[in-house]
């Protein structure tokens, strides 16, 4: 197999979405909260999973992060270079960032509030961008590599993210922190999952597409 930067990226994006998944889903059964609640993407938020003390599992999480966030970064930076001109620098740049952010998130969990949320927002705000700046792009210039239907996956992640970051900004980052006590259901939890969950469906499918059009 010869191995090069296009096919680097997609098997980049296969592995960061599919390790953060099973990180997610193998700590997620095994929390307990405080409370002895289980865990819940209705109200608990993405981080708790890495809340150390409180989630059983939080280093495979953590881990999961570490491996996904670096992996995010040289897709995103692989993608980049499928681009012409100046486009391509800006999206590879915000795709670094992002990606090492998403990485050091693992790297300062939730027990660590003021580091964690300078991360955490760092990823949400250049992860929006960044798809945005893919779905205006394949929209203006339609390259025949990636497809007009990939535009749905990116309006609805980046409906997800602009959500999130709405209700953050309105509550404060101090809403960033796990609550005492829970609603049912918590818009916030709920539209940070939606764009995670988001985020993961859009790296895989534009992955899918590079590898079916490698040829």
């Amino acid at each position: 197999m010869k191995w090069n930067m296009y096919r680097i990226t997609y098997i980049a994006g296969f592995i960061g979405s599919v390790v953060i998944v099973l990180g997610s889903v193998i700590t997620a059964l095994a929390y307990s909260g405080k409370q002895g609640q289980p865990y819940s993407p209705l109200n608990h938020f993405v981080s708790e999973l890495g809340e150390v003390g409180v989630s059983q599992a939080a280093t495979v999480f953590n881990i999961s992060l570490m491996i996904g966030g670096l992996c995010l970064a040289v897709f995103l930076v692989g993608l980049a270079l499928q681009f012409n001109g100046w486009f391509r620098y800006v999206f590879g740049l915000l795709g670094l960032i992002s990606g090492i952010a998403g990485a050091l998130v693992g790297v300062f969990p939730m027990n660590n509030l003021e580091m964690h949320s300078l991360v955490a927002l760092t990823f949400f705000n250049t992860g929006w961008i960044i798809v945005a700046l893919f779905s205006i792009y394949i929209l203006v210039t339609r390259p025949p590599r990636f497809p007009l239907w990939l535009l749905i996956p990116g309006v609805v992640t980046v409906a997800s993210f602009l959500a999130f970051l709405n209700v953050v900004g309105s509550l404060g980052t101090e809403a960033l922190a796990a609550p005492t006590d829970r609603l049912p259901v918590w818009d916030v939890t709920v539209f940070e999952w939606l764009l995670i969950v988001g985020l993961l469906v859009w790296v895989f499918l534009v992955s899918f597409q590079m590898w079916r059009t490698e040829d």
